[in-house]
């Protein structure tokens, strides 16, 4: 009878911990309706395009695009999704990214219950995760690092709990989610083998398949294999990049960032965790030299510092906080004060920093009215643009959009004659143009992205329809948002 009450207790302690993350991303879904990435509109066009394409792994530009840079995984489930539910709302992709955002903090539950050995153990490193500022909002946003963090957290799980199948199935739909799975699973798997003994050959056979099948999709796109490595860099360094040395100062830059975001959670995780015990060693090990390693290539110039790559260790933070706690025992005062303590570590940084995220919505609002305005303008044909958030907020089939790097040929064949030829072939009737590193536009048609009433072009005429710029009263420019511009062809 007392073990049953204790399963009890312990399946509802996970339940509550799971609801009040769920409830807190949810609010935060609600305080913050439109995503606030480019990034997530394009990874929704993606998962569109690739249901519409017979599941085709499929981009809107010609390749090499980011369907070489960005591994596939999260965009066949969302497309699945979508699928079933019959509908192509970016809800969807934002709704995955709640469930495991919320999905983690459960699992953390457990796992600390089990190595620690206490509910409150587990209760400490649900909440800390569930009341992470950072990974609430990565959590509602259509991105792929609550599904890799989730994933890797499985992973991790599987690894301490001796489970060999799970954390190889796990493993691989990590590396199949993000790049920053790799640079966790590569060390665990090695710890695997060093420490846990798994020496069976057939376990990591997988895991180097996955990554020589990526040189492989590589080649087949591109007839390359390096190429998404390439293109990777070419993304961070639109511009261009080299090895260089960067200023010593930038050595701290990930660390001064997991001070920020967490405040000194992760200075308190890795110490006590490199106290408590084997298993908290390990992951306190992999969290190191995850850091180190994403620190090292920043400093030879190969990284710009994303700070969405710590959302990926930041379920492990959190599985590692209640190291620091002892068990919830002793008088009335001592658990007061435990209770304080964890009261603080969870709403100091949720109330200094959650607020924040919801600001920043500014960057795409600029993208979204230029939609909306093409949704009152469009009547039919086809319209050129590089600019998902465009496409989504438009509400036009993306079949109808073509990227300017189809007319790239252009850059270095002035010929209006053709263009014209080209326009009336593809029934384009509207161009979106704005000066940005992801698109060719402001180069195929420098006047237009300068904002000109109208601009003639042999038989063709583009009359300026919608600008959003800061002459249009529009606040968002005055903070380096691009200014958008929607033109009308004639003939």
């Amino acid at each position: 009878m007392k073990n049953i009450k204790g399963k009890a207790l312990t399946v509802a302690g996970g339940l509550i911990v799971f609801l009040i993350a769920l409830i807190i991303r949810l609010w935060h879904l609600y305080e913050m309706p439109i995503d606030r990435l480019g990034e997530s509109y394009h990874r929704w066009l993606i998962s569109v395009l690739t249901l519409e394409n017979n599941w085709v792994y499929t981009d809107f530009k010609p390749s090499p695009n980011m369907t070489i840079v960005w591994l596939p995984f999260p965009f066949y489930l969302t497309a699945f999704l979508m699928f079933l539910l019959n509908s192509k709302t970016i809800l969807i992709p934002r709704g995955l990214s709640i469930i495991f955002g919320s999905l983690s903090s459960l699992l953390i539950y457990f796992l600390a219950k089990k190595i620690y050995g206490s509910r409150w153990h587990g209760i400490i490193g649900g909440l800390v995760l569930a009341f992470q500022p950072w990974h609430i909002d990565f959590s509602t946003l259509a991105v792929a690092e609550s599904i890799s963090s989730f994933l890797i957290l499985t992973a991790t799980f599987s690894l301490l709990s001796n489970k060999q199948k799970t954390f190889i199935l796990t493993s691989i739909l990590a590396m199949l989610t993000s790049y920053e799975a790799w640079v966790i699973v590569i060390p665990e798997a090695l710890i695997s083998f060093l420490y846990f003994k798994w020496r069976q050959k057939q376990l990591y056979a997988p895991l180097f398949l996955m990554i020589l099948s990526w040189f492989l999709w590589s080649f087949i796109q591109t007839k390359n294999p390096i190429t998404w490595i390439l293109s990777i860099l070419y993304t961070m360094f639109p511009y261009g990049w080299k090895l260089h040395l960067a200023n010593p100062s930038e050595l701290l830059f990930y660390i001064n960032l997991l001070l920020v975001s967490t405040f000194f959670v992760f200075f308190l995780s890795i110490v006590f965790g490199v106290l408590r015990c084997f298993e908290t060693r390990v992951v306190s090990a992999v969290i190191l030299l995850y850091v180190l390693y994403f620190t090292l290539v920043r400093y030879i110039g190969l990284e710009f510092g994303d700070p969405a790559r710590l959302i990926t260790l930041m379920p492990l933070m959190a599985f590692l906080t209640p190291s620091a706690f002892p068990k919830f025992k002793g008088g009335v005062i001592k658990r007061f004060f435990l209770v304080l303590s964890l009261i603080l570590i969870l709403i100091i940084p949720y109330y200094s920093q959650a607020w924040i995220f919801p600001k920043k919505v500014y960057v795409v609002m600029p993208d979204y009215r230029a939609g909306l305005a093409l949704k009152h303008s469009y009547s039919n044909g086809k319209i050129l643009s590089d600019f998902p958030t465009v496409i989504y907020y438009s509400g036009i089939n993306p079949k109808n959009f073509l990227s300017y790097e189809n007319l790239r040929w252009y850059l270095t064949m002035r010929d209006d004659y053709k263009l014209k030829d080209w326009i009336k072939e593809n029934n384009i009737k509207f161009l979106v143009v704005e000066n940005t590193s992801f698109t060719i536009a402001h180069k195929l048609f420098p006047e237009l992205a300068l904002g000109e009433k109208i601009v003639h072009k042999g038989e063709l005429t583009f009359k300026l329809i919608y600008e959003d710029t800061s002459k249009a009263g529009y606040w968002e420019h005055e903070y380096n948002v691009p200014n958008v511009y929607i033109y009308e062809v004639e003939f």
